[in-house]
């Protein structure tokens, strides 16, 4: 389990200051510029701040936050795409304070990453995104045949009707007579 963090990337330790919010004309109405300035998270080396939209009711709002996780992870590890994303919201939060995502790598490999994506305002968790990404590689488990005569059902004998008893086994020859129980 890896945790990136500034100190070891070498950035300086100071957080930058957050995004303010955006401020829509009024509450929960936004434009696209303003959803795609949302999603165009402030930096790569966390933790990173990140804005929210200004929502009717005050919080920040889910979706938001599932598109930030997104856009974050396919940053943090570039060539692969989000293959599924697990998030739980424990806080509500409050759309008009700074918001900051903690990045933690689980797994990194060839063909996939595992990321942990926590979102606070301060020291109130908001919610955490377990992310996992996979690049487009060739499935080697899906076989084609190169033989072009193989027969098909077409083809098929019919089978002798033999009746089978159910539950019937028989292993080794037995002393006693064949019982069956039904």
């Amino acid at each position: 389990m890896e945790t990136i963090d500034s100190q070891r990337v070498g950035s300086s330790s100071a957080q930058p200051e957050p995004p303010l919010p955006i401020n829509a004309p009024m509450p929960g109405v936004f434009t696209l510029s303003d959803l795609l300035a949302v999603l165009d998270l402030g930096g790569d080396v966390p933790p990173v701040p990140a804005r929210c939209l200004v929502s009717a009711h005050g919080g920040i709002l889910g979706a938001q936050l599932l598109g930030q996780q997104i856009v974050l992870a396919e940053r943090l590890s570039p060539g692969k795409a989000v293959h599924s994303l697990h998030t739980i919201f424990s806080h509500p939060g409050d759309c008009r304070q700074p918001l900051w995502v903690d990045v933690e790598r689980l797994a990194h490999g060839r063909s996939i990453d595992a990321l942990a994506l926590s979102f606070r305002q301060g020291s109130l968790h908001i919610c955490r995104a377990d992310v996992m990404l996979r690049a487009s590689e060739p499935d080697f488990l899906s076989l084609q045949t190169s033989r072009a005569d193989l027969p098909g059902p077409a083809d098929a004998a019919p089978f002798p009707d033999r009746r089978l008893m159910p539950w019937e086994v028989r292993v080794l020859p037995r002393v006693e007579p064949h019982r069956l129980d039904q």
